[in-house]
């Protein structure tokens, strides 16, 4: 699972918060340094993180930019921010994986469907 990190020292901290029941302490993330492209994290299960803290196809958008126009889920009463169609095709295509490719085909079925 790919979790895009406005990295800052509060939200390292509020990371290891979250990683708490899986082993790793509050202050786990505090001085690590992720890379570029992302650094994977294992909680178990064969439940991998990737912490991303630069989406590419949205380097000339700021964290918050896109934060404000994500698309939120309400999930067990959690409410989870997702980058929107177009972020998301954006994101896709620049990382031009296999994967990601055959997404963006059925990314912009949705998107026309949805008439955006």
């Amino acid at each position: 699972m790919d979790i895009w990190l406005k990295d800052d020292a509060k939200n390292r901290i509020n990371l290891g918060m979250a990683l708490e029941p899986y082993g790793y302490e509050k202050t786990s993330f505090e001085k690590i340094e992720f890379v570029p492209g992302g650094s994977n994290i294992n909680i178990g299960s064969g439940v991998m993180l990737d912490i991303i803290t630069l989406l590419p196809g949205l380097q000339n958008i700021s964290f918050d930019e896109a934060l404000e126009e994500s698309n939120v889920a309400d999930i067990h009463g959690v409410k989870i921010p997702f980058l929107n169609l177009s972020q998301l095709i954006k994101n896709k295509k620049a990382t031009a994986g296999t994967k990601d490719l055959i997404d963006v085909i059925e990314l912009e079925k949705i998107k026309k469907i949805k008439g955006e």
